[in-house]
């Protein structure tokens, strides 16, 4: 009889345990994983956005270099970051996708996209443009942002846009 209740409160006490164990595994998990940071100030993503054609010049996890690189650039992620690299932020915010933007600079040529921002001054997205036809999801485009002519665009949002312009 003595033996069934040392089983007894062995299993219980690695229920117990268990349970314990799960509970605080928990809490620090989501306590670790959705820790804001107000140090950053950036999107909960990252705080890099780089854009790159081919490779990139930056080291592999293995630290070697990855080859093929041609072009990277690395894009701000707020907009006063943005405005200091001569960004400008469209006036009117578009529902269901945010505040377009352009680089302002003196040359003829136009960035081939358009840094979207939300009405906390981040980026959320990037519309991407080309005057050539691109194949689906590509879709041809009108009036687009800072693009006024008919071309090919694609939206590409990290956060949801629809609370962009509230």
């Amino acid at each position: 009889m003595i033996e069934i209740f040392k089983q007894k409160s062995t299993l219980a006490i690695l229920l117990t345990s268990l349970v314990i164990s799960t509970f605080i595994g928990i809490i620090i998990s989501l306590t670790i994983l959705n820790t804001d940071s107000k140090a950053s100030g950036t999107n909960k993503l990252g705080s890099n956005l780089i854009l790159a054609t081919g490779g990139t010049a930056r080291l592999s996890e293995w630290d070697q270099k990855i080859e093929g690189q041609n072009w990277e650039e690395i894009q701000p992620l707020t907009l006063n970051e943005a405005t200091k690299l001569k960004w400008e932020k469209e006036s009117e915010c578009v529902p269901n996708v945010g505040y377009y933007s352009k680089k302002s600079d003196n040359s003829k040529s136009i960035e081939p996209y358009s840094l979207i921002f939300d009405n906390n001054e981040k980026v959320i997205g990037i519309y991407m443009v080309s005057e050539k036809e691109q194949q689906p999801p590509w879709q041809k485009m009108q009036n687009t942002g800072p693009f006024r002519n008919p071309h090919w665009g694609i939206h590409i949002f990290f956060t949801p846009p629809p609370t962009s312009c509230q």
